[in-house]
């Protein structure tokens, strides 16, 4: 071999070996901090920028404490519009709560009862108003929440809340219930609506109502009562028009001889969706600050259903089918006025109905206690006056 060749191999070895080394120097000397510049960063804001667009923007209108959950609230988020459920364990039912999915957006609410009894510092249900539009659920709803935390529980006419129900051994189910929590000086008000009529459908049943039964006249009795609250807009508004709507139809299709089919038509579902648009149009343009979620509706039992008389029983008339069919009707008509959406109907349709429900429609304490109250505070915790959605 020639000793240029030889030279040759050398230069080689000799510029692999300076390579070799020069690249330890970099990686040790100078590699980790400049590989940081190039990896992605993380961080709190970049994670609350990309909120789904049903998140609202949140802010604590009292001085937060140590004991406040301001901290929770700054994540911008909808705990039940996350992956979760309601966690039932070896039927302990009464320690029942949500479990979101997502570790940075977790319930505030699960334990609020408790806490309101407690008189914890809670500013965010400082000065807070909710309505509840809807049905007995409703009903039901109030007078739990206002017994358990301790509030005080009126009744009262239609059409002015100073005028008080005085006999309560015989309270008009459609009469609005007031509860007023002097600590927090938060209220809750609810008002009652017989679907939404307008042919006086309920007539034909000879029960004694109470006027009036056409549902716009009722929204527009309510919104003159709320009012005389002098509580300014409220908070939050849930409705949650749905069983007495599935009867209602139920009924104008006994009138009309029609075969009972286990679902609504097009025609149907649109009223509904069109009606609830017009609800909301209506209400916002009184309470333009307040925030709009629709409770979604819950699944009764399913099987023979008698109404107030119903000679022969109803197959369909809360078929776990026409619930969806309006809960996604309804769905549409949020998207379409930008109200928001509480999926309680998805979340609690395949619990056991023997644990949630005490007749074929209506919740009983315990589920009260562990689903409808902390949800309804859950939202009413989260919500400001001029929230923004994201």
């Amino acid at each position: 071999m020639s000793v240029s060749s030889l030279r040759s191999k050398w230069m080689l070895i000799l510029l692999a070996n300076v390579i070799i080394i020069g690249g330890m120097s970099c990686y040790w000397y100078g590699g980790l901090s400049a590989a940081s510049e190039y990896l992605p960063q993380f961080s709190d804001k970049s994670q609350d920028d990309n909120q789904s667009s049903h998140t609202v923007t949140v802010t604590v209108e009292a001085n937060p404490t140590p004991t406040s959950t301001d901290s929770t609230l700054t994540k911008h988020c909808d705990p039940y519009k996350e992956l979760g459920y309601f966690d039932i364990t070896d039927k302990i039912y009464s320690n029942m709560t949500y479990v979101s999915l997502n570790p940075s957006c977790q319930p505030i609410a699960s334990n609020i009862v408790n806490r309101i009894k407690e008189k914890e510092s809670i500013p965010e249900l400082v000065n807070k108003t909710m309505i509840f539009i809807g049905d007995s659920v409703d009903r039901y709803n109030i007078d739990r929440l206002c017994i358990t935390t301790n509030s005080n529980h009126s009744y009262t006419y239609q059409d002015d809340h100073n005028h008080l129900w005085t006999n309560t051994s015989n309270i008009p189910t459609c009469f609005p219930r007031v509860c007023r929590n002097e600590f927090y000086n938060f209220t809750v008000v609810n008002y009652f609506t017989y679907g939404f009529d307008t042919q006086e459908t309920w007539k034909i049943k000879n029960r004694p109502l109470r006027e009036p039964l056409m549902w716009r006249d009722r929204i527009s009795v309510s919104l003159d009562a709320y009012e005389t609250l002098n509580r300014g807009a409220p908070h939050v508004v849930f409705i949650g028009i749905s069983l007495w709507e599935l009867a209602r139809l139920d009924i104008l299709s006994q009138q009309a001889k029609d075969i009972e089919v286990i679902g609504f038509n097009q025609t149907q579902l649109a009223g509904y969706h069109d009606n609830l648009v017009e609800l909301i149009t209506t209400l916002r343009q009184r309470m333009p600050k307040t925030r709009f979620i629709y409770r979604q509706s819950h699944f009764p039992r399913t099987g023979k259903n008698f109404f107030d008389g119903d000679t022969t029983p109803r197959l369909y008339r809360f078929d776990a089918q026409r619930v969806s069919q309006f809960n996604l009707a309804a769905f549409g008509a949020m998207e379409t006025v930008g109200a928001d959406y509480w999926p309680i109907g998805e979340l609690t349709q395949n619990l056991p109905k023997d644990m949630i429900l005490e007749d074929a429609v209506h919740p009983n304490g315990r589920a009260l206690d562990t689903i409808w109250v902390p949800g309804v505070f859950e939202y009413l915790m989260r919500t400001t006056l001029d929230y923004q959605l994201l």
